[in-house]
Order: C-alpha cells, then sequence, then structure tokens
C-alpha cells in the first residue's frame, strides 16, 4: 500500500543511502529493523550496500515531492550509480522500448568480491559531528578498492579497532556512528589514526571521489576505447597501428605495485591475470570491471580533469568526422544523381540514333554516336547487350571433379577422431577443424572449392568436429579429476579455476547430467567413455534450458536494444503510477 513518509532525514554530502535509512531508523524509534524496510521500501530487509538498492523507486515514491525528481537525487547523490553511469553506454542506439526494471536489472548489484562492508574514516567523523552536528556514512568510502580517506589520507575502518565487530551485517542497518560498539568504543578525535603512507592508495582514493563527483554522461565503448588507446599510444604503448596490451598490462602492475593490485582487484588476488587489463567490448561496454577503469584512468590520465577534457576533446573530434562522413555522402549523392542524368541522356541519343537508321550496323552506331557509346559501354553495358549493341558476354562454369585422395582422407579423418579423446592426456584440447585438417599431412583449407573437390573428406571433418558443450564437459570431469589428486574440495568455483569453463555453464552441465561431485570424486573416470554413458556424444548441442535461465545469473540483455544515452533515463521514464504493494 503506497503512504508518504511523515519524514525522511535530508540527505548530508556525499551521504549513502544506507545512512540515510540507518539514521532514518534510529530517529523514527521503530523497535525492528524490519519495520522500517516496510515503511521505506514495502520490502523485507535486503542489502542496501549494493550500486542500486532494489526498492529505491519505492522510496522515491513515498518520499514528499515528485516521485521523478526524487529518485534522480537518489540516484545521483546517494548511491555509487555516477561512478558506473560513465562505463555502462551501449554500443549503439535504438528505439527498441523495454522495462524498466529490466535496466535497472542490467546495472551492475555489486562488485563481485568486494561487498557487505561499510567504510568509515575517523576525521570524517569528527568534522561531519562539528559542521553538520551529526556524522554519516560517505559514499566515496565505499567505493570499490578505495581503502584511504580522500581528504585526510586516513585509512578507513570497516570494524572496530578493539573487538573487531563488523559495522555492517548482511541484510541489517548500521548502528556505527551513531551508536557505540558492543565493547563501547566509538570513533572520536582521540581515536583518530595516523595518516597512510600508501600513496598510490591515497591517489586511487582521490581519483575515485572526482569521478564519481563528476556525474559524467555514459561513454560509447568505441569513444572510451578510444580515448585511452589515444593516451596509451603517447606514453609509448602502440604496436602497429594499435596498442601493445601486454607492455601496458605489465606497466600498470609494475607502477601500482602487486600488493596494491590485489587488494583492489579480487581477480588478479585470485591469479586470474590472463588478458586482465582487457579493453573488448561485451555487447554493452568495454569488458573491465570499475576498478580497472579506475586504474588504468589514473594511470594513463592522473586526474579525472585530464579524463574529461581528453573525452570532451575527442566527442568533437568525433562530431567532425561524423560531419565528414555525411558531407561525403551527400556528395556521392550528388554524384549518382548526375550520373543518372547522363546515363539518361547517352541512351536517348543512342535509341534516336538507331530509330532514324534502323539498319545501322553496331560499328556505324559507334562513329555516329561514338561519345555516347563510350560512355555505355563503360558504365551502362547491360544496357548496351539488352538492346542488341554489345554481344552478350558468355560465362563459362568451371567444374570441379572430386580428388583421387577423396576416400583415402576421409578414412584418415574417421582413424585420427577415433582415438583422439582417449588420446588426449592432460589439460583436453578441443577437436577442431583445423585439428582434423592437421592429422591429413596435406595442405587444406574448409573453402568452397576444396570442399568440392574433397567432399567426402570435409563431410567426416564436420561430423568429427567436437561441439563447444561436449569441449567443456571434458575439461570439467578432467578439473574434477585434478582437484581429486590435489586433495582439494571440489566445488564448482574450484572447477572453475582449474577448468577455464563458465560457473553458469558448469552449473547447467551438472544438472543436465544430475551429477553428484562427492560421488564424482569417489571414483575413476574414463572421460570418454563416461561422457557417452551420460548421454553426451562428441557433437551434443548442449543442455536444453528453459528461457528464463537464459540470462544467466545477471540477467544479461542485448543493449543493442537499449535506447539512449543514459539508463537513468529508463529509470526515471518508469511507470510512476504503478501501485506498489
Amino acid at each position: 500500500m503506497n503512504h508518504q513518509l511523515p519524514f525522511f532525514p535530508h540527505s548530508l554530502p556525499d551521504e549513502s543511502l544506507i545512512s540515510r535509512v540507518s539514521r532514518y531508523h534510529i530517529l523514527s524509534g521503530n523497535k525492528t529493523i524490519n519495520g522500517t524496510f516496510d515503511e521505506l521500501f514495502g520490502k523485507k530487509p535486503f542489502s542496501l550496500e549494493q550500486v542500486v538498492p532494489v526498492g529505491i523507486d519505492v522510496l522515491a515514491q513515498r518520499l514528499p515531492g515528485e516521485q521523478r525528481s526524487s529518485l534522480k537525487a537518489l540516484l545521483l547523490e546517494n548511491t555509487l550509480f555516477p561512478i558506473f553511469l560513465p562505463f555502462l553506454a551501449p554500443n549503439r542506439p535504438s528505439n527498441f522500448a523495454t522495462d524498466s526494471s529490466e535496466i535497472v536489472s542490467h546495472i551492475p548489484r555489486r562488485v563481485v568480491g568486494m561487498h557487505g562492508e561499510a567504510h568509515l574514516c575517523i576525521d570524517c567523523v569528527a568534522e561531519d559531528r562539528k559542521e553538520h552536528g551529526v556524522p554519516y556514512l560517505h559514499r566515496s568510502h565505499q567505493i570499490p578498492g578505495v581503502s584511504v580517506c580522500w581528504k585526510h589520507q586516513t585509512p578507513l575502518l570497516s570494524s572496530c579497532p578493539l573487538c573487531s565487530c563488523p559495522f555492517l551485517f548482511p541484510k541489517k542497518l548500521l548502528g556505527m556512528p551513531w551508536l557505540p560498539c558492543r565493547c563501547s568504543w566509538q570513533p572520536t578525535v582521540s581515536s583518530s589514526l595516523l595518516q597512510s603512507n600508501d600513496e598510490k592508495a591515497y591517489q586511487y582514493a582521490v581519483f575515485a571521489h572526482d569521478l564519481l563527483k563528476q556525474n559524467l554522461s555514459p561513454i560509447s565503448p568505441a569513444l572510451l576505447f578510444s580515448i585511452y588507446k589515444k593516451q596509451a599510444r603517447q606514453l609509448g604503448f602502440s604496436r602497429g597501428k594499435g596498442i601493445a596490451a601486454e607492455e601496458l598490462q605489465n606497466a600498470v602492475i609494475d607502477h601500482y605495485g602487486e600488493a596494491f593490485i590485489k587488494d583492489t582487484d579480487t581477480a588478479y588476488a585470485s591469479a586470474r591475470r590472463k588478458n586482465w587489463l582487457r579493453l573488448t567490448s561485451y555487447q554493452s561496454a568495454l569488458d573491465t570491471p570499475i576498478t580497472r577503469h579506475i586504474l588504468l584512468g589514473l594511470f594513463l590520465f592522473e586526474s579525472v580533469e585530464r579524463f574529461t577534457q581528453q573525452i570532451l576533446k575527442e566527442e568533437v573530434q568525433l562530431k567532425l568526422e561524423t560531419r565528414s562522413r555525411h558531407q561525403e555522402t551527400n556528395s556521392a549523392f550528388r554524384d549518382t544523381k548526375l550520373s543518372s542524368h547522363q546515363r539518361e541522356h547517352h541512351r536517348k541519343k543512342v535509341l534516336n540514333l538507331k530509330q532514324r537508321r534502323p539498319t545501322a550496323t553496331i560499328q556505324e552506331i559507334w562513329k555516329q554516336a561514338f561519345k555516347s557509346m563510350s560512355w555505355l559501354y563503360d558504365n551502362d553495358r547491360v544496357w548496351l547487350q539488352k538492346y542488341g549493341l554489345q554481344p552478350k558476354s558468355i560465362t563459362t562454369h568451371k567444374t570441379v571433379s572430386p580428388s583421387i585422395d577423396d576416400e583415402l582422407l576421409a578414412a584418415q579423418v574417421d582413424d585420427f577422431a577415433k582415438n583422439y579423446f582417449s588420446n588426449d592426456s592432460g589439460k583436453p584440447h578441443r577437436l577442431t577443424v583445423g585439428r582434423l585438417l592437421e592429422c591429413l599431412g596435406k595442405k587444406l583449407c574448409p573453402s568452397s572449392d576444396y570442399r568440392k573437390r574433397f567432399p567426402l573428406t570435409f563431410d567426416r571433418i564436420d561430423y568429427h568436429t567436437e561441439s563447444p558443450w561436449h569441449f567443456r564437459a571434458r575439461r570439467i570431469l578432467w578439473a574434477i579429476g585434478e582437484l581429486q589428486s590435489f586433495g582439494e574440495s571440489i566445488s564448482t568455483s574450484n572447477i572453475e579455476m582449474i577448468s577455464g569453463v563458465n560457473f553458469h555453464w558448469i552449473n547447467d552441465i551438472v544438472d543436465y547430467c544430475e551429477w553428484n561431485y562427492a560421488s564424482l570424486a569417489r571414483q575413476s573416470i574414463n572421460i570418454p567413455s563416461f561422457l557417452l554413458r551420460s548421454g553426451i556424444p562428441h557433437n551434443w548441442p548442449g543442455p536444453r534450458r528453459p528461457d528464463s535461465r537464459m540470462n544467466g545469473g545477471r540477467r544479461h540483455i542485448s543493449q543493442a536494444k537499449i535506447e539512449p544515452k543514459s539508463y537513468l533515463d529508463f529509470i526515471l521514464n518508469s511507470e510512476t503510477s504503478k501501485p506498489h504493494s
């Protein structure tokens, strides 16, 4: 049921949403957290440290004033949405309309491995109490990877320094810094910490804070990549017309040091370092977490001001290039129009001559209308052939007969594929078209000409080529054997790390085959025969999943279907009249 809140604490500078909600809980005198969440969101307690918490639109509707304005203020002033927004632009705009809840769900709820903590600066607590009369939690301290205060350079706390009790528990609200810890500790000036000596951590915190406060608009992946590329090449990381990605990654790691990057980036800390600093695009944006955007932006530009200036400069350049392309297109259109006018003129002249002299030969027409015939011969020869003024060209079709080696090579492919899976020791490699061609000892390629010359061979190659899903299943079983031999626990996350197979694909295959990790660990597995018993042939197309699971854990949707400049536009254009229970 909708209702207006009698009051809600006004937002203090850089205050996080969980801080405002926690202050409301204390000031309202509610006995339970459930009651507070029901009043504000109409839901049971959930995690408020998310980038964009669920139910924020319900809270905006229950605040005084227009829901659209309230929602915009909450998003831009009390969440980390502004620091993610520049890196979430669609590859290309579309007029496809979609539900706003799907857009909100596409925004990262949290950074993997970095959530569930509330960071506090003791110096900020004392300063806020003096300036605003009340301390609060700053959202710039909650940015992933930030470990020191951008203003005071003091280390941030996430738990009590005396009893180590965390400030925040799952699906709970904050008591700190308004209420003392269970051990009676309270953040005061006397408990202030010494400044951090980690200059890299401080520079990271300043850059992240400035980026959050900048409220940048979404940057298209093409524009963002161009900015990174030009700056990297200016710093000497160039290779041909592109960038030396590996050298750039090594330079970034050397600049910050492995210890700092491990604390900042969970993937690097987990030894997942292949293509760690990638600048590829996946559906909507550069396939790079926010922490790496900050690390790379700080390394390349040193300040948000220079980063912003480069964005504006690149946008102007892009507009000029777009305008130039439009002018070229218009020029080509004018040339086409002129060419059409010339075609009609020359055709008319030749037809008039043929009507006046119906018995004239082609040679005589060439002599009488040489200019028109020359233009038509160069630009409109089909028309000349249509009216009998040029002989029609005779096309010859080359016939290709099968090679005498075709049957022998096809049998060779069968023999190689028959023993491949049992001979593929160590980490499995997929049986691809390339590997099947290599076994022939003859240079072939899967082009149309070769397929005509060796139809039986390529028919067997197509048949024996291993499907991606069969290859993933082999990798999973191999990883289980490896974990078992090293005495490690067999879990989906460990299998993912060893096999390189995506977490969701592992779950799909295990669920489909109804495998039990404990049962698999107790037996010695012959992978090829075990897969056949599980109903997985070498060309298995994969599990048939219901549509509700096709989007994966983060409900990815193709952002080529997402319209304009900003996800914020979709969120704010949601149906405000829709009732909330």
